[in-house]
């Protein structure tokens, strides 16, 4: 049987939140979460599965850098860590993915102009910085406690031009031979489109079609894509099927032109509330680096290391109180 491999004793599956395709995400606390690379303890490892662990670590090691990279040229609906150490990335607990929310409600038309607005704008923002997210969808859209649209999940984020990582039907493109293509405007609007007819019709495209259906690879072939003329968005959602945008900026022109934002204030808040403020950032990390001094003191058997962690733990333990008594109630309800 197969037993899930973590850096550290207190993670486990009661605290387990979620599996992706090469990450694995834990509670740390209400406000914290921690995503690690999937690994299992298997004295009968095969070359494959050394070789996928392998791959899972060089996906999160990826990761991280466009984490660091995000943070310093941050966007409100793009995800920023917390934290990033050899053992995983630890990152700011939101309140539900896009997913679960279009499968458990109707958002107003208002609500679902906002996010289609907010989601080409954190695309858009992403190619301005020269990167394709590479697996934009529902599941990898989270929404703060205001139903802000923030994008995350990037570990199949890579440079413009370069190959993509990921192919998640129906929201990657692909080509004749059912291969992906090269990461760029093309294939992000297409995950565009895909996104933006999910958020109107509340529904996946092709969902009447089983994943494995030969009919579904026939339809992507062809170009034959579900109705969308009776939706306003549904010519802006058949060119970005279509790769008519030049460039994801071009497609967020068309958007505003349908959906502009209805005042500065509006954009003011959504701004202030979906990047982590100054001194909350400060709590957020200390709680970090805290949990780390924690965990790593349970692991070690040098003294000289386990009085160094003694140390680091008495300091982020008083910087996080303090910290805490600084931001009064902001820390525990932000």
């Amino acid at each position: 049987m197969l037993t899930m491999r973590h850096p550290f004793r207190s993670l486990s599956a009661n605290n387990h939140l979620s599996t992706g395709g090469a990450g694995s995400v834990h509670e740390i606390t209400s406000q914290i979460v921690f995503k690690i690379p999937i690994m299992f303890e298997d004295e009968n490892q095969t070359n494959h599965s050394r070789a996928w662990m392998k791959e899972n670590i060089e996906r999160l090691e990826k990761e991280k850098q466009v984490y660091k990279f995000l943070n310093l040229h941050p966007h409100p609906h793009l995800l920023q860590s917390i934290l990033c150490t050899p053992e995983g990335i630890f990152m700011p607990r939101l309140e539900t993915t896009l997913a679960a929310r279009l499968s458990s409600e109707t958002p107003s038309l208002e609500l679902q102009e906002r996010w289609i607005r907010q989601l080409v704008s954190a695309a858009a923002w992403l190619e301005k910085l020269g990167y394709a997210h590479g697996d934009l969808r529902p599941h990898n859209i989270l929404l703060d406690r205001w139903s802000n649209i923030v994008v995350a999940d990037f570990d199949g984020t890579v440079p413009i031009g370069e190959e993509l990582k990921l192919a998640t039907l129906p929201f990657c493109k692909v080509d004749e031979e059912f291969e992906t293509l090269p990461a760029g405007p093309e294939t992000e609007q297409f995950s565009l489109g895909s996104c933006i007819y999910n958020i109107r019709f509340g529904f996946e495209p092709f969902s009447d079609l089983k994943l494995e259906s030969p009919v579904w690879r026939l339809k992507l072939v062809r170009k034959e894509f579900p109705p969308t003329s009776n939706d306003v968005y549904g010519p802006i959602i058949q060119d970005c099927w279509h790769g008519v945008f030049p460039s994801i900026s071009a497609l967020e022109t068309e958007i505003l032109k349908i959906s502009e934002p209805r005042s500065k204030a509006e954009l003011l808040s959504t701004s202030t509330r979906t990047t982590i403020p100054y001194l909350r950032s400060w709590f957020l990390l200390a709680q970090c680096q805290e949990y780390l001094a924690q965990q790593r003191l349970r692991l070690t058997g040098s003294f000289a290391r386990k009085i160094q962690l003694r140390c680091q733990l008495l300091l982020w333990s008083f910087a996080r109180f303090g910290l805490s008594v600084f931001c009064g109630g902001e820390s525990s309800t932000a």
